[in-house]
């Protein structure tokens, strides 16, 4: 392996600013799974015991390079644009049900919450954590929506499947506290 390595895996990530899909990294680098794997951690625990305001995650089938938790109340103080758009609740119920169920028709939603769902869905369109996935073979051709890798990012998920082994558990956990009840 190049000695030099770790030190390209961090450039690309730092000049992206966005997630760069793990196959991308691999072929560009002519590189393994396991060994790109390597390097980031070992990039981590750099950034750790420096001390960094950065470091490195996975999101979904990528990587990106962050800013810290930590770092965040200092840059918030720098950058007003840091402040994040606080989500009404309508805008949250229709998010958690797109997530759940992607992929989902705005329709679909619509049925669920009882309510029109334009304003949410124009609103998580233009924040970037959901997206038009496709289209359903049926008349009309209705769009059908998803959730972003900004969702995931944002969440704290590196995958879809995270959220549907969330709701098993959440479902779990509602069982056992039924059975107490009793």
């Amino acid at each position: 392996m190049k000695s030099n390595i770790g030190r390209d895996i961090e450039a690309i990530l730092f000049i992206s600013g966005k997630k760069i899909e793990e196959k991308v990294i691999l072929s560009s680098l002519d590189m393994k799974k396991i060994e790109l794997a390597y390097e980031i951690n070992k990039l981590n625990e750099t950034y750790k015991e420096s001390n960094s305001g950065i470091e490195i995650i996975k999101v979904g089938n990528g990587y990106q390079m962050v800013t810290t938790p930590e770092s965040h109340e200092n840059l918030k103080k720098v950058y007003e644009k840091v402040n994040k758009t606080k989500l009404t609740q309508a805008v949250l119920e229709t998010l958690a049900i797109i997530a759940y169920r992607q992929p989902v028709t705005k329709s679909e939603v619509e049925d669920v919450r009882g309510v029109s769902c334009e304003h949410s869905f124009n609103k998580l369109l233009k924040l970037g954590i959901i997206e038009e996935v496709g289209r359903l073979e049926k008349i009309g051709r209705p769009i059908i929506f998803g959730t972003t890798d900004e969702f995931l990012r944002i969440f704290g998920f590196e995958s879809v499947d995270e959220i549907k082994e969330f709701e098993e558990n959440l479902i779990i956990e509602d069982e056992v506290n039924e059975e107490e009840k009793v």
